[in-house]
């Protein structure tokens, strides 16, 4: 069967082309953009740390509680961060 413009499937396909186009432009300029980078958490010192500082880079964030003295995974947070640093992790 020979697929040409009168077929019932050519009308079917380009309408449903059409969708797909129009729902990645829709979230593309029009759904928000993500707010990570917008984050200013404190850091160990009390600081202000701006997350803008991660953008376009590999990282993995950590909430730790650190104030309560039982903290195991520093050894193996250490020893990711030792694996692929030269990566460009952070």
């Amino acid at each position: 069967m020979r697929m040409g413009r009168n077929n019932v499937l050519y009308p079917s396909l380009l309408f449903l082309c059409t969708l797909v186009v129009l729902s990645a432009s829709y979230r593309y300029f029009f759904m928000p953009k993500s707010p990570f980078y917008d984050l200013k958490p404190l850091d160990k010192d009390g600081k202000p740390f701006d997350f803008k500082q991660l953008e376009g880079q590999v990282a993995l964030i950590v909430n730790v509680a650190s104030q309560c003295g039982y903290t195991p995974q520093y050894e193996g947070l250490e020893a990711l961060y030792k694996k692929y640093k030269d990566r460009g992790f952070v």
